[in-house]
């Protein structure tokens, strides 16, 4: 009696389990989608949306700003104008997944009667690169173009452009950011960001300056008073850990103003309140932001509601109460296939096959054990 048939079942019968289980683990470990896009509701026919565009590694190569204009045309026909603002573009070396350099190119528009009609022009241009210690960003090294007569044919690459370097440091409470544009025998000319950390690696505060001389010109104030316990949908982009110093900054034109709604890479999780001030020179108001989300599956907003009350910065007197949603898109996650059979070699006429089927969401439903004589019935287990 040939017993290599009955051996491989059992042998069969025994890896299975632990296949089932590692199977769950895998669907249950998959990672998160990558972001796509942030888009805002509609406002005076008019909405805005920031772009994450990816190579085949799912490295960031390029964010994009821009707003969309909502047009009525012949036979009321929607006509969808859209605006670029500003374009980042990453760049690489070999299969590295942190950016060697960034171009960031910012656009704007010429006022005209119709917005169909507004010229295009190119404001200004920064080549940055990335300076690490140790796998870690410590600076950026870089030069900017600025176009100073708003030229609709200005060629950048034939200026002289502001040369900057900027200074990087970081640790589990703080992260400091500054631009030193001082020039030899003149005063100081500073820009800098800092950041307070809490122990869930949030930001509880930013403080966003200029300071010419002794002076400060211009400074901005965000305080992070609560967050969820989900993902911040930019935590798992390649390019996380190196941008731990910046924002995506999704600014529209308010009812009531412009206000900025930003997503901080460095965050693990999502606010859920926050308040905005500046120095008297720059606003008379401030702003207390409270959001709401829903989220997928991955725990990842899916959308954001917020509403926003515009104060004034002396006595705190309410200005007014106005609202502003967010729509999270995110990339399609390609489903790894599933195992449809095993199927062992046959001997003596012989083969053992085991066959797995599945419900509409891709649990296994039932399993089938097959011991197969060639040119007789099948014998089956299940």
């Amino acid at each position: 009696m040939n017993t290599q048939p009955m051996k491989y079942i059992l042998t069969v019968f025994a890896i299975i389990p632990v296949f089932l289980i590692a199977q769950n683990q895998n669907s249950g470990l998959m990672q998160a989608p990558l972001i796509e896009s942030i888009t805002s509701d509609t406002v005076k026919g008019k909405y805005h949306q920031v772009s994450f565009l990816y190579d085949n590694a799912n490295r960031v190569i390029a964010i994009i700003n821009k707003e969309i204009n909502i047009t009525t045309g012949s036979g009321k026909k929607k006509n969808l104008v859209e605006k670029i603002f500003k374009k980042q573009s990453f760049q690489y070396t070999g299969t590295d997944t942190k950016p060697i350099s960034r171009n960031i190119f910012t656009y704007q528009y010429l006022p005209s009667d119709s917005d169909e009609n507004q010229s295009l022009f190119l404001e200004s241009v920064e080549q940055q690169y990335f300076l690490y210690a140790n796998e870690q960003r410590v600076g950026d090294s870089g030069v900017y173009y600025y176009n100073r007569d708003k030229n609709l044919d200005w060629n950048w690459e034939e200026e002289n452009g502001q040369k900057r370097i900027g200074k990087l440091s970081q640790n589990n409470t703080r992260i400091y950011h500054e631009v030193d544009l001082t020039k030899p025998y003149s005063p100081s000319n500073i820009y800098s960001d800092e950041f307070t950390l809490t122990a869930q690696s949030n930001i509880s505060h930013e403080s966003s300056s200029y300071r010419y001389a002794n002076r400060s010109n211009d400074a901005s104030y965000y305080t992070y008073s609560a967050y969820d316990s989900e993902l911040n949908p930019l935590i798992n982009l390649n390019i996380a850990s190196v941008l731990v110093n910046e924002k995506i900054s999704a600014e529209f034109d308010g009812r009531y103003g412009k206000v900025d709604i930003n997503w901080y890479f460095a965050n693990q999780n999502n606010y859920t309140n926050y308040f905005v001030t500046t120095d008297e020179i720059t606003s008379h108001y401030k702003y207390n932001l409270k959001f709401n989300y829903a989220y997928n599956k991955f725990k990842q907003p899916i959308y954001a509601k917020a509403k926003i009350e515009q104060v004034f910065n002396k006595g705190g007197a309410l200005v007014r109460t106005y609202q502003q949603s967010y729509t999270f898109k995110y990339k399609k996650i390609t489903q790894p296939p599933l195992i449809k059979s095993i199927t062992s070699d046959t001997i003596n006429g012989v083969f053992n096959q085991v066959l797995f089927s599945y419900d509409e969401r891709n649990r296994v439903k039932e399993i089938v054990y097959k011991d197969v004589t060639i040119n007789e019935k099948e014998q089956l287990t299940k």
